[in-house]
């Protein structure tokens, strides 16, 4: 017997009854398991998973050449970028990661915003770094870091331990957030150019029993807080202002 359920409503009675050419069969879909429409949906608004991405720089000094990433791709907004060596990397605009560990070589030029954490030991920024609010920036290590014709904008925490200093040349810090001293260090001016440190934040000294200073023309300008909770703060020598 033939089910007419089957047949497109436009047929007639009879041609449901006698499956008449012309009559068109509905066709049934196939159903799919809640189950798997779940697992598909949660798949697909799964992010991409964080990677830790390491410098190689095999194939040249350049940021964007995906032949320098031991991944194969250069790292994203959800990826920290390991970098501990190499001579001067050519950064471009716009890169946002989530967090950046630099223990040597120069990042030159373009703009970097690393929006949850960065380990800084050793090395020198050439180029505009942004640490937003919610972000730490660590400064650690008996080696100097530099800021070479650069400008970094902290709205985040910074935290700086250990001896070795923070060189300035021709550069300048902004500081909206948390600058907390944590070491009897010092901040550098190095040869020609201004070497500013801009404080609309909190600059505090929480550790370490002897001195921070600014000295050889880092020049403090502060609008904010400047706190001393432990040691000294000297400004020898160049004009700040308080």
């Amino acid at each position: 017997m033939i089910r007419p359920e089957l047949f497109h409503p436009r047929c007639t009675a009879d041609q449901r009854g006698t499956g008449l050419a012309g009559c068109p069969r509905l066709r049934r879909s196939a159903a799919i398991p809640a189950g798997l429409l779940v697992l598909a949906l949660l798949i697909a608004g799964t992010p991409a998973a964080a990677a830790s991405i390491t410098w190689t720089g095999k194939v040249s000094n350049n940021w964007q050449d995906t032949g320098n990433w031991d991944s194969g791709a250069t790292p994203g907004p959800s990826d920290t970028a390991a970098i501990s060596a190499g001579a001067a990397i050519t950064v471009p605009s716009g890169v946002t990661l989530s967090g950046l560990e630099l223990g040597g070589a120069t990042l030159l030029g373009g703009d970097i915003t690393v929006t949850k954490l960065m380990d800084w030991t050793s090395g020198t920024v050439s180029s505009k770094l942004t640490v937003p609010q919610g972000s730490q920036l660590n400064l650690s290590g008996d080696t100097d870091k530099a800021l070479l014709n650069a400008t970094l904008n902290n709205a985040g925490t910074v935290t700086w331990t250990g001896k070795g200093r923070l060189v300035f040349t021709s550069s300048t810090l902004n500081n909206s957030g948390l600058f907390d001293c944590q070491s009897d260090s010092l901040l550098v001016g190095w040869l020609a150019g201004p070497q500013v440190f801009n404080n609309t934040g909190t600059f505090r000294k929480s550790a370490g029993d002897g001195a921070t200073q600014f000295t050889n023309g880092c020049q403090l300008n502060n609008s904010g807080i400047v706190e001393t909770d432990t040691g000294s703060l000297l400004f020898p020598g160049y004009t700040h202002t308080f």
